[in-house]
């Protein structure tokens, strides 16, 4: 089939063929000669699958798209001009061959050519009366009505396409009637022209997840709060908690987020109590006793046997303080040595090393009443009366408690910057004016911050009210500000994140105002609000520049809050988060090794590994192919890896056999079951994370291996697996998920290298449908490492998901064409990836 590119150069169009279209092509004309660079491009791209699954879409790797004993659809052999379209790139711009390619040939009928060959094969099981695996497509007559049930019709489409459907004991189509069926699906379902107005989709009205809230707390009011006690875990969908169409806000959730925030405010601002102590005394306010002298810089000496002391009034039991700065001057090797006395019993000696100050603090539990607290200074016995007596000079002496109630001594009484009222305004008539000024003044800021966006009066004084009705009632200013803080906490405008965007430009899509713009790039890379320079620079309408968002992307990927990437997207996009569930549990008798410090090992190791690609920006196929790790003394130990000893993590090179992710005992772990390994989980994992070829659900009618296992107990599994797909129903999945995943079966239920699968060798050879063979992880390894373009789109397909919080639909192919061209020119780099999304219609933009 011939394809026509119009020259940028000189403007003559010329055509190319099919066996040419990933090659190059030059621009007939002498005189002109442009050479131009052809690329062809998938077309498909999945629709949305429900909120448990991650989007389908075709694999541009042809291991899943040539299955089912010779009945599966290789849509790159059809020559059909919708089934692809020429990317032509001299230099970096990219032209597409459809814009100035004839028109397409007409598709076949649907009446006349499609529905008689479904209602052949398919009608018998799907009909509104049998309802096949819950499947009904014969009420859909027409484009339009299978366009509305797109979900369904794609689940048809996976299904025909890898011969899964009809099932084995079925009437099957031919081979030409199977590929009719496909390809008409296929450009019904997933045709998209790029060069049309941007689709980028919208995006449910998302409230905070779980890790989201507490980061935002941790950067709006400075505090810290373990929120798991708090707020349930949250709903995952495409495979991530950050979804907006499954994060729901039941009644009982808006509880919880109350009680979270009541929390919060009280640590937030600190109400003082007026039975608490706090005290710092100059050492001129010090009572003495013995020799003593005052020195000209202010502090007072003990030149012998002599004390400094005060007595506190005690008014609420419990535990106190003392803070004695202190600095001494030695005679010889003889130190001054310290005695400090809190109550009655409780002494500490301490010796005042060197001439620097130092800080000695003593706690004790004192009872209510009249409490002594002294230092003095003791000497030593062994010192004769005719030798220099060493001294010590006080500084300052502060006491404070009950601490148990109390922030930390050091830190502020409030995390939040409380501007008080005037004293004196408040005993006038002006006192609720002064109130609302000073709450004003405190909250204002926070209030801004708090919604990500500019605020109106009317909107900070929605809150403001709050702290007078609070001192009518007779509570102090500070628990009027916890209040309004905990109304701040659960109003919408906080908990939920929407994005109306600028007024439409009439073709279906608005681009986001900067702010929430800023709110889209600070939560996608670090699962929190903007900092201060991403709300200036939105306030300031600078944020939508290219040249801005590229420099804040490097900049925000260089911060320590991007650790939020790992944390939620690298741990949610390889199942890390599953090693912690009840589903991974290996047995303990047959592997006494592992224990829960050992699975919180196998996690750290996998997070500073993706890590380190991170932050040292390393092409993305080192996360498939790199030879080093790290480790501590329990992984070293299941690693074979000798000279590691400590709880430390360090890198190391790893030892021959162990490359990448697919070689992390994590992985291997949350992909076995708890007394063996799984090729089909392994494989599947392989399939779904790496290369974005997740299989579909196993049809209702195939047997599970279960029932082979049980009639042959004394086979290798690779025997029984081969038994199991020799069903046609399931060979279409499992010839290649337990292909991939015999490579790592070198490796046991939690990792570790082994030779032998109980009394049988371990054969870890495998054969691709594309006639690669391979022997061991290495090898393996080494053939996924060459299909580098379909892992940078499933990872771009998995980031784009995580950063839209949304699952991905057919349309959105066109951007990720776009940020899979980026990454590949860029050097796979991962940097390239996030640039590329932050830059994309999706990302910048909302459907209407």
């Amino acid at each position: 089939m011939s394809r026509h590119i119009r020259c940028r150069k000189c403007g003559t169009v010329f055509s190319i063929e099919e066996m040419s279209a990933e090659g190059r092509a030059v621009c007939p004309v002498t005189d002109c000669g442009q050479s131009y660079e052809v690329r062809t491009r998938h077309r498909a791209f999945a629709a949305t699958r429900p909120s448990a699954r991650s989007p389908r879409r075709r694999s541009r790797w042809p291991l899943w798209t040539s299955l089912a004993v010779g009945l599966l659809v290789v849509l790159g052999l059809f020559q059909l001009p919708f089934a692809h379209q020429a990317a032509i790139l001299p230099g970096a711009n990219v032209v597409h061959a459809e814009e100035t390619a004839p028109a397409a040939p007409a598709q076949p009928d649907f009446a006349t050519e499609i529905r008689p060959l479904l209602k052949t094969y398919c009608y018998d099981c799907h009909t509104q009366e049998t309802q096949e695996g819950g499947l009904v497509i014969d009420g859909d007559r027409d484009l339009a009505s299978i366009l509305k049930h797109r979900e369904q019709w794609t689940k048809v489409f996976e299904r025909v396409r890898i011969g899964a459907m009809p099932p084995s004991d079925a009437p099957q189509p031919t081979k030409e009637e199977r590929e009719k069926i496909a390809a008409w699906l296929d450009h019904a379902l997933f045709y998209v022209d790029c060069n049309g107005p941007p689709h980028p989709g919208r995006v449910t009205v998302r409230r905070l997840n779980r890790s989201e809230y507490r980061n935002t707390v941790r950067d709006l009011l400075a505090v810290d709060l373990d929120v798991s006690a708090f707020l349930p875990q949250d709903d995952v969908g495409h495979g991530f908690d950050n979804i907006g169409d499954v994060l729901s806000v039941p009644p009982l959730l808006i509880e919880k987020y109350l009680a979270a925030a009541e929390q919060v405010a009280q640590r937030a601002a600190v109400v003082p109590d007026e039975r608490a102590f706090d005290r710092t005394w100059t050492p001129k306010e010090l009572s003495e006793r013995g020799s003593t002298r005052d020195e000209d810089d202010g502090t007072r000496t003990l030149t012998g046997r002599g004390e400094f002391s005060v007595e506190i009034d005690v008014k609420k039991r419990g535990t106190y303080e003392a803070q004695w700065i202190v600095s001494g001057e030695p005679m010889g090797r003889d130190l001054p040595r310290t005695s400090l006395r809190m109550g009655e019993d409780d002494v500490l000696r301490f010796d005042v090393v060197g001439r620097k100050t130092q800080t000695f603090r003593q706690k004790t539990a004192l009872e209510v009443g009249s409490q002594k607290v002294s230092l003095s200074l003791s000497g030593n016995r062994d010192r004769k009366p005719e030798d220099p007596i060493p001294t010590a000079s006080v500084h300052r002496l502060r006491v404070r408690g009950p601490i148990e109630n109390l922030p930390d001594l050091d830190g502020p009484a409030s995390k939040v910057t409380l501007v008080q009222p005037d004293p004196e305004k408040l005993a006038g008539e002006g006192r609720g004016a002064e109130i609302l000024r000073a709450a004003r003044e405190t909250l204002a800021p926070i209030v801004r911050r708090a919604f990500r966006r500019p605020v109106t009066e009317e909107e900070i004084a929605k809150f403001t009210r709050f702290v007078p009705v609070a001192m009518e009632r007779g509570d102090p200013y500070e628990r009027g500000v916890q209040v309004a803080l905990q109304a701040v906490l659960v109003a919408p405008q906080f908990l939920f994140r929407v994005e109306n965007g600028r007024p439409g430009s009439g073709n279906g899509a608005r681009r986001l105002t900067d702010h929430e713009l800023a709110s889209r790039l600070s939560y996608f890379l670090w699962s929190s609000m903007p900092d201060e320079e991403l709300s200036a620079l939105a306030e300031q309408g600078r944020l939508s520049s290219d040249e801005v968002l590229t420099e804040q992307v490097r900049r925000m990927l260089d911060d320590p809050r991007s650790s939020a990437l790992i944390d939620n997207f690298a741990s949610q996009w390889l199942a890390l988060r599953k090693l912690f569930t009840e589903e991974v549990s290996p047995d303990v008798q047959q592997f006494p090794e592992f224990t829960q410090r050992l699975r919180e090992d196998m996690a750290t190791e996998t997070e500073m590994f993706f890590g380190s690609i991170l932050r040292e920006d390393r092409p993305l196929t080192d996360l498939i192919a790199a030879d080093y790790s790290f480790v501590n003394e329990r992984l070293a130990r299941l690693y074979r890896i000798e000279g590691i000893d400590g709880d430390e993590f360090r890198r190391v090179t790893l030892p021959e056999g162990r490359r990448g992710l697919l070689t992390h005992a994590s992985i291997l772990t949350l992909t076995s079951y708890p007394n063996r390994t799984s090729p089909v989980k392994r494989g599947e994992w392989i399939l779904a994370n790496l290369l974005g070829d997740r299989p579909p659900d196993p049809p209702p009618v195939v047997p599970g291996l279960e029932e082979t296992q049980k009639s042959n107990p004394d086979l290798p599994l690779r025997k029984q697996l081969e038994m199991h797909r020799a069903d046609a129903g399931c060979a279409s999945c499992h010839k290649v998920m337990d292909e991939l995943g015999f490579g790592l079966e070198n490796y046991d239920a939690i990792g570790r290298w082994r030779e032998k699968d109980g009394r049988f060798e371990v054969d870890s050879t495998g054969t691709l449908p594309t006639g690669e063979t391979f022997r061991g992880a290495t090898e393996l390894t080494a053939i996924l490492r060459q299909r580098e373009e379909e892992f940078a789109r499933c990872f771009v397909e998995k980031l784009l998901t995580f950063a839209l919080g949304r699952g991905l639909e057919y349309y959105d192919k066109c951007a990720v064409d776009g940020v899979v061209d980026r990454v590949r020119k860029e050097g796979m780099r991962v940097s390239a990836a996030v640039r590329g999304i932050v830059l994309s219609a999706p990302f910048r933009m909302r459907g209407e």
